[in-house]
């Protein structure tokens, strides 16, 4: 016997975010995330489960961590299919709300508190990155080590094992590398210990806000790997801006639950 989920898919300026609806799905996360990941391609590089529950929209990851991009994508989600307007609130915390549209993009904008920050950039060198210099950053649900030097074999588990044990994050769902550069670019691989992968990140926003606590810029846009910007300002709280394209939405059908 099937059961059905409706599943749609987001770009947040590049990064490719699935969205499953209901909150049943929520219920039955751990076994439909094992099926999607080990059977059904759904090309995504992070997952949400998305419902409505007493007049509000409640969001979790799949892997537990803090996403300003999913938190961006929301607001697209309902509006055009769940039939909200262009405000939304997630998990009672956050708002996003939809800036301008053109013909093919949805620009949107979310505050978060400052408080989101667990700890602020703490210089340190990774000395299984080859004792490359770098910032760590601890944010809600995930860890960055920032970095304006080359880290290698940033995709190998064991790797993103010895830097968890030298950043003491073992207990933090997430860790990330982010390599920046001069030109306000950045590069961001993420390792989900709870589905167990590692994805260089087409576009992140905590990696941007990450970048912007270590390497502070006075724009603070930062050029993802998929060419999109996501804008991260820092001061009395967090605002995050990047846009939102819909690429696809329909059902998936799973046999396994």
């Amino acid at each position: 016997m099937y059961s059905q989920f409706k599943f749609i898919k987001t770009s947040t300026a590049g990064n490719r975010t699935g969205f499953i609806i209901g909150r049943k799905a929520y219920q039955d996360k751990k076994k439909i995330m094992q099926i999607i990941l080990n059977k059904v391609n759904l090309e995504a590089e992070q997952y949400v489960f998305l419902w409505e529950e007493n007049g509000n929209c409640m969001m979790n990851m799949a892997g537990e961590k803090l996403s300003g991009g999913a938190v961006l994508a929301s607001p697209v989600i309902l509006g055009n299919y769940l039939g909200r307007t262009k405000v939304i609130a997630v998990g009672n915390k956050l708002r996003s709300e939809i800036t301008e549209k053109d013909k093919n993009k949805i620009y949107v904008r979310t505050k978060m508190p400052i408080s989101m920050i667990r700890t602020w950039p703490k210089r340190m060198k990774a000395a299984c990155l080859g004792n490359i210099d770098g910032f760590r950053v601890n944010l809600e649900g995930i860890s960055y080590f920032v970095t304006k030097e080359n880290a290698p074999k940033r995709k190998s588990l064991r790797l993103f094992r010895k830097l968890d044990k030298e950043m003491g994050t073992e207990k933090v769902p997430c860790l990330g590398i982010v390599e920046v550069n001069e030109s306000n670019k950045s590069k961001p691989t993420v390792w989900v210990k709870d589905v167990r992968t590692i994805t260089e990140e087409q576009g992140c926003t905590t990696g941007t806000i990450s970048a912007q606590l270590s390497f502070p810029t006075k724009s603070s846009w930062w050029q993802q790997p998929s060419g999109e910007s996501i804008r991260a300002q820092i001061e009395n709280n967090i605002e995050i801006e990047a846009s939102v394209e819909k690429l696809s939405n329909g059902n998936v059908y799973l046999n396994d639950l």
